[in-house]
Formats: structure tokens, C-alpha cells, sequence
């Protein structure tokens, strides 16, 4: 904050000597000499505003992540743990087939009795595997439900999530009715991470568990230690329990959300 007023001062006086001189004597070589001059100085102004206000940084991100349109690969695991029926991968096949139940195509490419994978309009290919507590000697079933390393746009991404991804996990969820569930999302930006320097010097101390950066956050679960970010250079894995939690954090991190801002800092230019 202090060098954006020191550098405000400076663009002032500068703009002040500048104008006085052309009006005193103007000449076109001196006017284009004022203009060039004037645009270091926005430069370094706005970079420094983008690194201490996160508000208008994932603005400015936004703006260049819509222009550019970068792709990134997206992995998505959804844990279900509860008692389920024997005969699950029966039963949840017919209920695929059911029309009423996703209102999509659906082709199953393989089943067996632990396992089953199946495509949904041709665009979400998926896999459950299913581990029956009676055989795996634990106390719940497990059902583990993963939708293979994929690859998205980042403009097409927001509506695949809405649309498509979170309304899919919540007619499985309402289906198998589990006693916990877990949601992990990995996304791989195919080289380094935009976000892992900016995340490195807004957030707060008290948010970081060990050097990896893993986050969390009071707003999304009073047990918060179990929804959590970590941020790496090149990833970013998001874990919830909650499939609310789960869209709220997905939304925030990879849109950058202005409520983001106001988790990672207590105050805006701090």
C-alpha cells in the first residue's frame, strides 16, 4: 500500500510539471514525450494495485482467462459411505437405463459385480467401483464413483459445473442416500499454476497447515478442517465432505470469486 501511494505521489507531480511545461510552451515532440512517459508510470501503478488488492487482480484474471481461454484438466472423485443393497450394481444399472432418473443416454461400457462404467451423452464417462464392507472387513460400504482425467476450456467450465457436474452428484447422492460422502476435485493447469504466487502472499498464517498450502475455510462448514484446498505450483485439489461445500469452493477457486478475496485476507489491501 505504501509504494501505491508513494508512486501516486510521484504520477501526481509528474502529471502537474507535465502539463505546466505544455502549457507554458507547447511543441508536439514534447507532448509525445508527456504521453510516453505517462504509461510507465500506469504500468507499475496498476501491477502494484493487482498485487495488493485481490479483488481487482481476479477481475483482471478473469478478463485475461476470458480472452485467452486456457484449457485445464479436471479430475473428479465423490466417495459415498453408508449400508447399501447387496445387489447395487444391478439395481443403480437399471436406474441409469431409467430416463427419468438423468434425462441423458446413457451406455454402460462394462460392468462386473464390484464395478460398472458408463457414459453419458457421449461426454461423461464415468466409473463406480463398489466395495461391500462384508468382503473388504470394514464397517460401511463404499461406493466410489470417478470421472476420468478430462479435459475443459476455462469458459466452458463453469456451465459444465452448474449444469452438468453438480446436478449429476446430487440425483447420486439422493440415490444412494449415503451417511457421508466425500467430493475431490483436481485441476491441473498443464504447466504452472497463475494462482500459486498471489495465494502465497494474501493468505494468512493461520490458514496454512504445512508447505504444500493446504487451505481452510470458516465460511463453508463449521468442521472446516475437513473441507480443504491445497494449492501447488502446477495443481489445485479440492476436498468437501458436503456437495454444497463442494460447488462453493469449486465456483470460488477456479472463478475466482470476489467473496474468495475476502477469505484469503481480512482486509483489502492489507
Amino acid at each position: 500500500m505504501i509504494g501505491i501511494i508513494f508512486l501516486s505521489i510521484l504520477f501526481i507531480a509528474y502529471l502537474f510539471f507535465g502539463i505546466t511545461d505544455l502549457f507554458t510552451k507547447f511543441e508536439s515532440n514534447e507532448l509525445i514525450k508527456f504521453i510516453a512517459g505517462i504509461i510507465p508510470f500506469l504500468y507499475s501503478l496498476f501491477s502494484l494495485v493487482l498485487k495488493v488488492n485481490l479483488k481487482i487482480y481476479f477481475w483482471w484474471t478473469r478478463v485475461i482467462n476470458r480472452i485467452k481461454n486456457p484449457t485445464t484438466k479436471w479430475n473428479i472423485v465423490v466417495s459415498f459411505e453408508g449400508n447399501f443393497v447387496q445387489d447395487l450394481i444391478d439395481k443403480f444399472e437399471n436406474k441409469l437405463i431409467d430416463r427419468n432418473f438423468i434425462n441423458a443416454d446413457v451406455k454402460i461400457m462394462h460392468r462386473n459385480n464390484q464395478s460398472l462404467n458408463f457414459v453419458i451423452d457421449e461426454t461423461l464417462n464415468l466409473y463406480l467401483d463398489y466395495e461391500n464392507s462384508k468382503f473388504v472387513n470394514k464397517t460401511k460400504d463404499i461406493v466410489n464413483i470417478c470421472f476420468p482425467t478430462f479435459e475443459i476450456s476455462c469458459n466452458n467450465s463453469e456451465k459444465k459445473l452448474n449444469e452438468e457436474i453438480v446436478p449429476l452428484l446430487e440425483k447420486f447422492k439422493d440415490y444412494f442416500k449415503p451417511d457421508s460422502s466425500s467430493y475431490t476435485l483436481n485441476i491441473d493447469f498443464m504447466g504452472k499454476n497463475p494462482f500459486y504466487s498471489v495465494f502465497i502472499d494474501h493468505i494468512r498464517l493461520e490458514q496454512i497447515d504445512d508447505f504444500n498450502v493446504n487451505l481452510h475455510f470458516d465460511k463453508y462448514s463449521l468442521d472446516n478442517r475437513k473441507d480443504r484446498v491445497t494449492i501447488k505450483k502446477d495443481e489445485i485439489h479440492i476436498i468437501s465432505v458436503a456437495l454444497n461445500n463442494f460447488k462453493e469452493l469449486a465456483k470460488d477457486f477456479i472463478f475466482l470469486s470476489p467473496d474468495l478475496a475476502k477469505m484469503l485476507k481480512c482486509k483489502e489491501g492489507e
